[in-house]
């Protein structure tokens, strides 16, 4: 749905938003946005996510550090579920123009998409597994090498160390070795 930066003085509780509309577009806040915008967003954000966050926030005021925060809003004018990333800064804590600043963006789709990816390598671990298959991929030039889980149970090796592609190289018997170091010889030119 997009993202909104707002700023807000904290002392009077007045959002003071630059992008008003956006954030309360963002919340689905449809209507007469003037009557208490301050709560209708706040109704918007899940009971236990709102705890935290002022938690987080009244935190990072006393340290006089950024904050960020991720919480999940109930859209007001359809019910959608959404998560929005917060990050936000406060500026003269303890004076009477205190004020803070920050951002919002809707990271519903990037959840969504991760969740996707984590739920695919499962599968393929899954299978992998099953087939007594492992797999690994080499960055050229990085030099880093990446080995599935099988890969390293295959290969009798302990989960976590660090492969390399000379390690794959002297795993294989010598013929093996010449015929994937002359493959990868013409697939590098």
């Amino acid at each position: 749905i997009g993202w909104c930066d707002w700023s807000s003085d904290v002392c009077s509780s007045d959002l003071l938003n630059r992008s008003r509309a956006q954030l309360l577009a963002l919340f689905g806040i449809e209507g007469d946005a003037e009557v208490r915008p301050r709560e209708r967003l706040s109704a918007c954000v899940d009971a236990d996510d709102l705890k935290r966050l002022g938690e987080i926030a009244t935190e990072a005021d006393q340290s006089g550090r950024p904050y960020t925060a991720v919480i999940r809003v109930r859209r007001e004018n359809d019910g959608d579920l959404r998560w929005m990333r917060l990050v936000g800064q406060s500026f003269g804590l303890y004076t009477p123009d205190h004020s803070a600043v920050g951002t919002v963006v809707d990271i519903t789709e990037e959840r969504a998409l991760l969740h996707s990816l984590h739920h695919a390598q499962r599968q393929l671990e899954d299978a992998e597994q099953l087939a007594g298959v492992g797999s690994w991929s080499w960055d050229i030039t990085s030099g880093d090498v990446h080995w599935s889980k099988e890969t390293y149970r295959i290969l009798n090796v302990p989960a976590g160390t660090t492969p390399s592609f000379d390690q794959v190289l002297a795993l294989a018997t010598d013929d093996a070795n010449r015929r994937a170091s002359g493959h990868i010889e013409n697939a590098i030119r």
